[in-house]
């Protein structure tokens, strides 16, 4: 049996503790041992000094998005191998762990024998994505390439946007209320609220949900 070592990255004890023993139970393929960090931070510490063979992210993290310090680890160790794990099943999110490094992306409530065969492919070299999250990336592939040459600049949209409204946006992404960005950058929230208007206006969204997915998908998040 193959021993394999594990690095587990979710700021939710919880939801390592469940990993952990999933992993751990199943002697079937591997001999699992499992490390865990909570942040970005600690995952970016603990894989300075050590080499994980695999290593599963979480994509959202207190400090940093699981495709941030995925950037990060494969500058500091090229070679590593990273599945990002969310409750989020949006195609951006994958596609943004695919673009910074990541071999996999799989969903929190995964079970135990897909959560293996995730390993046992990016172990192999291939790429592993679940099947609703696979068929996502297909559809926006196909969408891609269908795209009319007529459609919106996007940039142009978003070359409209005042510095005040990235700040906005920004935590909106972090799950800010209007209240609490009022209270964090100084404004009222009726002003809040009508840069949220605006915002949604100018890029020609029509709700909260839709200028998240335009914010991650666009890079706006990291501006």
């Amino acid at each position: 049996m193959k021993g394999l070592e594990l690095l587990i990255v979710d700021d939710h004890p919880v939801v390592r503790d469940g990993l952990r023993m999933m992993l751990e139970s199943n002697k079937e393929k591997f001999e699992f041992s499992v490390s865990e960090a909570s942040s970005a931070s600690e995952a970016l510490e603990s894989v300075a000094n050590h080499n994980y063979d695999c290593i599963i992210m979480d994509y959202k993290l207190p400090d940093k998005t699981g495709d941030v310090i995925t950037k990060d680890i494969m500058a500091l160790k090229p070679e590593a191998k990273i599945i990002g794990l969310s409750n989020y099943d949006e195609h951006v999110y994958a596609a943004e762990m695919l673009s910074s490094g990541a071999r996999g992306y799989v969903l929190k409530n995964i079970d135990s024998s897909e959560l293996i065969t995730a390993i046992e492919k990016v172990m192999d070299g291939q790429l592993y994505y679940s099947s609703d999250i696979a068929n996502r990336l297909i559809n926006m592939s196909l969408q891609e390439k269908n795209k009319p040459k007529s459609q919106v600049d996007v940039d142009a949209l978003i070359d409209n946007l005042s510095n005040r409204e990235l700040q906005i946006i920004k935590r909106i992404a972090d799950e800010m209320t209007n209240e609490e960005i009022a209270n964090e950058l100084e404004l009222s929230k009726r002003t809040v609220d009508n840069h949220r208007q605006n915002i949604l206006s100018k890029l020609r969204l029509r709700n909260t949900a839709g200028l998240v997915r335009f914010a991650v998908e666009h890079k706006l998040i990291k501006r």
